[in-house]
């Protein structure tokens, strides 16, 4: 009986000593929810050095923390960000930037001509690659190359402390866009970056945060006094957390410990969005097929094109991602349908298809049966993401299933897929390509690209599958959410509601 009262007595120790973690943890979260937003991500950025391979949700970090000459609003146009304002010669060979009055580093030095002298001195190094986007200006490439000064031939002048002259080779109409990228935001350009979780003191902005803070789970971030932009939000710090598997994060959006998440299960896009938890951002980005055009390749028969075409078009409504709205039907088109200037979102059920899938699928089996296919797999090449993987077998299963067409996936790494592009180990890869950004068809890595644009669609070489989506769940306290190009959060812009 002694020993039956010992044990109830430590359990009501251990639910008090609960209940009250409970309660404390309960107050604290209205003490932080009134000043501060959380952000739920899958983890943490291990660097902020954008030489690595930065997902979207680390540069959503980046951008918080650098800005540059221009960025790219959601809606596709570039407008001033550092620069004021940006004029170009008749000619498009001359473009002159206007730097902003009181522009400061964190630190409280202002920023002028000179700090973006330095930072393309340093970022168009022969020391740094993937800047051939910028090659256009006069001089860039030989300077990258190691074959001249940058001092000597690069046409990156200061006119004025305030003032920026920059001379083209020739005239770009992705110039402008090219500058608008992450990467070419302004920052020093040294080890702080790549090592930020421990030097985050010494890291120096010119974005609207700061770090303030840098533990195993979290990242605190605190907006800048000395800001140019006064009246951009009403959040004064946000908070990066680490939140673990999608269905945990779920969770913790639902009791508000985390008040904006983008990964969450798929399979409760649907219910999230019954509840208005769930904003479904339209991004110009197409996932699609590209075919080898080697004339020894299988897929150069045009018929096999039109076979495998016809096997996954209208098919691709049945898989998951399309159907729990992170990708939308994109009907074979390589740019969404706009209206009002903005990017159109269309919410379909799968029963709207059912019809096209069974002509389509009669298609591709006729046409198989027309040629002479002798069942060798074919080799589809991929980045290796989540995302990627399950498209992947979903082509696979479905060409196998209604053409009886076999396919051996191969996922790698970035520099494995780059490789294997050039050694032509491929029948077919899976592509995103941003049309806002860049034209598409520029940034195909086959040589005769640009000789042959009509033909690539009409030939059936490009096949779209579908438009991506972007799923952001949101608590009731956050009001307004803005994006950069490519689904990077804009968090300067986030508007708490005022209760």
């Amino acid at each position: 009986m002694k020993r039956l009262n010992i044990i109830v007595l430590v359990i009501i120790i251990v639910s008090f000593f609960f209940t009250g973690c409970i309660k404390e943890k309960e107050v604290n979260l209205v003490k932080e929810d009134s000043n501060n937003v959380v952000i739920g991500v899958d983890k943490l950025p291990e660097t902020l050095d954008i030489n690595s391979n930065l997902s979207v949700r680390d540069y959503d970090i980046f951008c918080a923390l650098f800005d540059g000459l221009v960025e790219l609003k959601e809606n596709g146009e570039v407008v001033g960000a550092l620069a004021e304002k940006y004029e170009v010669s008749n000619d498009g060979l001359e473009y002159i930037f206007y730097l902003r009055d009181n522009l400061y580093w964190s630190n409280g030095t202002e920023i002028n001509s000179d700090d973006f002298i330095t930072f393309f001195k340093e970022i168009l190094s022969p020391n740094n690659k993937g800047v051939e986007d910028l090659y256009s200006i006069y001089g860039v490439k030989d300077y990258n190359e190691g074959k001249s000064s940058f001092e000597k031939n690069v046409s990156i002048m200061k006119v004025d402390d305030k003032t920026l002259k920059i001379r083209m080779n020739n005239k770009d109409d992705n110039f402008i866009y090219t500058l608008a990228k992450p990467k070419y935001r302004l920052r020093k350009i040294n080890k702080t970056l790549e090592n930020y979780k421990l030097d985050f003191n010494n890291l120096i902005t010119t974005g609207a945060f700061t770090i303030s803070n840098v533990d195993e789970n979290e990242i605190q971030l605190i907006k800048r006094n000395n800001y140019y932009e006064k009246e951009y939000s009403n959040i004064r710090n946000i908070t990066i957390k680490s939140t673990g598997t999608e269905e945990i994060a779920l969770v913790s959006l639902l009791m508000e410990e985390v008040d904006i998440l983008f990964d969450i299960p798929i399979s409760e896009s649907e219910n999230m969005l019954e509840k208005n938890k769930l904003d479904i951002t339209p991004l110009s980005i197409v996932k699609l097929i590209e075919f080898n055009k080697n004339k020894d390749k299988e897929v150069n028969d045009i018929n096999l094109r039109l076979a495998i075409e016809q096997s996954i078009i209208w098919e691709i409504s049945t898989l998951d991602l399309v159907k729990n709205f992170k990708g939308e039907m994109s009907y074979g088109a390589f740019k969404r349908k706009s209206e009002n200037g903005a990017a159109k979102v269309t919410i379909n059920k799968m029963a709207d298809y059912e019809g096209e899938r069974q002509k389509a699928k009669n298609k591709a089996k006729d046409i198989i049966k027309s040629i002479d296919y002798k069942g060798n797999p074919l080799t589809l090449l991929a980045l290796d993401t989540l995302e990627n993987k399950q498209i992947s077998d979903f082509i696979a299963k479905s060409l196998k299933n209604i053409s009886g067409i076999n396919v051996k996936i191969n996922l790698c790494s970035e520099e494995e897929f780059k490789e294997l592009i050039i050694q032509n180990k491929y029948d077919m890869v899976l592509r995103d390509y941003n049309y806002e950004e860049h034209n598409y068809y520029d940034t195909l890595n086959l040589s005769d690209i640009k000789n042959n644009k009509d033909n690539l669609i009409k030939d059936k070489y490009l096949i779209s599958l579908y438009f991506k989506n972007l799923l952001t769940c949101r608590s009731k306290k956050v009001g307004y959410l803005s994006y950069y190009g490519d689904g990077i959060l804009k968090l300067k812009d986030i508007i708490i509601n005022e209760d």
